[in-house]
């Protein structure tokens, strides 16, 4: 399948936003003003105009049982990892300066759009996650259990992110949850450390949002997350890596640090949005419904897993699934004798790139709209590693 236009490749974007961003750094030293952001006000607003789904996801927050062990319920589970992939609906490239409001319950809002998810590895992310705890909780060896998100926009999107490590923590999921923003500007509506700060101070509170019953919910939480933040609960870590035009496939050899910190320091990497899952990928023209191009495009992707000098996978992992099936591999590596992290994709398609679905759904997919992965209506819960190979 072609591309339907050159000028859409990351690579192309990417330096793009790269020459907006020497201009950002040139007001920096001018203005001598790091904090900014020529985004910053739409950011602002797209948050503003999502204050429905904003209150329905705290008061879902709100509403969680106390005991840990009643909170890790799969249904629960499922809530706050679908409510993390649908707020990446509200991208500022797609609903610039429109209101969005949410009518019923969160839970209702969700349910009504389960026909659009295309790709849906949720029942495997569960399953392999509850049984990698209940086995490292056995071990005499436990280190804290770490969650990466690398994230996409703010606005609703960054709330609903928090809203997932907060569940995560609180359920006993993880013990501790890495943000890893974008160090620039980029993308109009992408996260910054300073979004990050904005929304924990300001935008969570009376001096920003409109919704006054939102109010006490949005300041007790942001309240909470400051703390965690605090006491090392929720990190915060930036790598100009993000913003290059490289594919993720080349992170080790360009950016080894953060290589090293995804592979042996991180339990569960969640890659959130559209850039994020085209890098995964190379943005490369693949067949949607190919088993082979699936095992291609993540095949460099298998953080962790052994490999000889020719590259190939020398893990034998049992049991064994059918070929480009999400699978619990847990070979360890050979210096830190860990597990290799469980890395998964959350991304409502914007772009004309996947791999992984199924033949009957992409044809079904295809007859409701030539542009099916284009438009931001299809939602992907891909697992990316460990896969059958």
């Amino acid at each position: 399948m072609q591309r339907n236009s050159q000028t859409n490749h990351p690579g192309t974007v990417c330096r793009g936003f790269s020459r907006n961003a020497t201009c950002i750094v040139a007001s920096w030293i001018a203005w001598r003003s790091p904090s900014f952001d020529p985004f910053s006000l739409k950011k602002q607003s797209g948050l503003k105009q999502c204050q429905s789904l904003v209150h329905r996801m705290l008061n879902a927050l709100d509403k969680l049982p106390s005991d840990p062990n009643q909170a890790r319920s799969r249904s629960l589970f499922d809530a706050f990892v679908y409510t993390a992939l649908w707020a990446n609906e509200f991208d500022l490239s797609l609903h610039l300066d429109v209101s969005i409001n949410i009518s019923g319950t969160l839970s209702e809002y969700i349910e009504s759009l389960h026909k659009y998810m295309v790709i849906n590895n949720i029942y495997d992310l569960y399953g392999i996650w509850s049984e990698r705890l209940r086995d490292s909780q056995s071990d005499d060896t436990k280190k804290p259990h770490t969650v990466a998100i690398v994230l996409d926009n703010s606005g609703p999107e960054l709330v609903a992110d928090f809203c997932l490590a907060e569940y995560l923590i609180h359920s006993g999921f993880t013990t501790r949850v890495v943000f890893y923003p974008k160090v620039i500007p980029w993308y109009v509506s992408d996260v910054t450390t300073n979004d990050i700060t904005w929304i924990l101070n300001e935008g969570l509170s009376s001096k920003f949002l409109a919704d006054q019953p939102l109010i006490p919910l949005a300041t007790k939480w942001a309240e909470r997350w400051r703390s965690r933040f605090d006491v090392g609960q929720f990190i915060m870590r930036e790598s100009p890596f993000w913003t290059y035009a490289y594919a993720y496939e080349e992170m080790a050899v360009v950016d080894p640090k953060l290589h090293e910190q995804l592979t042996t320091g991180t339990d569960v990497i969640l890659f959130k949005g559209d850039l994020n899952y085209r890098k995964l990928v190379a943005d490369r023209a693949w067949r949607p419904d190919s088993v082979r191009h699936k095992q291609a495009a993540f095949r460099k992707l298998q953080f962790g897993r052994p490999i000889d000098p020719s590259g190939q996978l020398t893990c034998r992992c049992f049991p064994a699934t059918a070929a480009g099936d999400p699978l619990d591999c847990r070979c360890p590596m050979p210096v830190s004798k860990v597990w290799p992290p469980l890395i998964c994709a959350l991304r409502i398609a914007k772009a004309d790139v996947a791999v992984g679905l199924n033949s009957e759904t992409l044809i079904r997919v295809q007859a409701e709209s030539s542009d099916w992965w284009v438009i931001g209506r299809y939602g992907i819960i891909q697992i990316v590693s460990p896969i059958q190979m």
